[in-house]
């Protein structure tokens, strides 16, 4: 991959997001513009959870015996509740390590 075809590994709702919300001058800007810090900018303005929802997401999500028996893996609530802790604003690690 080289800078200007990142996009080409866009899966799923990510790359509904750059083929019909981004503009082609979006686009370009992302391509060649300054790599990580772009992507990681454009990202994080359209798939970051609003501060109220992602401390809802926190409050109503849970790890139970059920999830377990149903093979649910720990790792996958691990990275809801941390996705949800930053987009709360909660950037400290060990205060997202003590939410989970």
């Amino acid at each position: 991959m080289t800078r200007g075809n990142q996009w080409l590994s866009l899966r799923g709702t990510a790359l509904e997001w750059w083929t019909d919300e981004l503009s082609e001058t979006e686009q370009r800007i992302a391509a060649l513009g300054d790599g990580v810090t772009e992507w990681t900018r454009l990202l994080l303005t359209r798939f970051k959870q609003p501060s109220n929802v992602a401390i809802e997401s926190m409050l109503q999500e849970k790890f139970t015996l059920k999830d377990a028996s149903n093979h649910r893996e720990p790792g996958e609530f691990a990275v809801k509740m941390l996705r949800s802790a930053k987009d709360a604003g909660l950037s400290d690690i060990k205060v997202q390590l003590d939410i989970i």
